[in-house]
């Protein structure tokens, strides 16, 4: 299963985007900021990350920042709806931050979905062994079994 960490200071949003991302089989942990997401981010997996850009304590700018000087390289979605800055300005800037894709909002949950799958390929069947009670060997080494 994929872990997604959404950062968003509006508690709807981050619900929303919780319901409908867990209801396509992905696993999410939410922060309501960059300070939380950071914290979160250093303790947990995540495969992808959704920021909004502008939040208290830390905004989605810094958060990606902080990520992308740490060596952090999973894909990093950023999602706008505006405010302090000219939303191009603020997309641009996300780039150039690291930010794998930049969407505006209100975003369509279908492109949000869309934009994941794209950047979350889908991990690869279990394989499990036809034989009951013998296992494969873990190597072409391992001749046990």
């Amino acid at each position: 299963m994929k872990h997604i960490l959404v950062i968003d200071d509006e508690e709807p949003v981050r619900t929303l985007l919780r319901n409908y991302l867990e209801s396509e089989g992905y696993s999410v942990c939410m922060a309501r900021d960059g300070k939380q997401a950071l914290q979160l981010f250093a303790k947990y997996h995540a495969d992808l990350i959704i920021t909004d850009v502008f939040m208290p304590e830390k905004d989605g700018l810094e958060v990606l920042a902080a990520l992308r000087q740490n060596g952090a390289t999973l894909p990093v979605i950023a999602i706008s709806g505006g405010g302090r800055m000219q939303m191009d300005d603020v997309l641009r800037i996300a780039r150039s931050l690291g930010a794998t894709r930049v969407l505006d909002k209100p975003i369509a949950l279908e492109l949000l979905l869309e934009t994941v799958q794209e950047l979350l390929p889908p991990s690869p069947p279990e394989i499990k062994p036809s034989f009951p009670g013998r296992t494969l060997p873990s190597s072409p080494f391992d001749r046990r079994g």
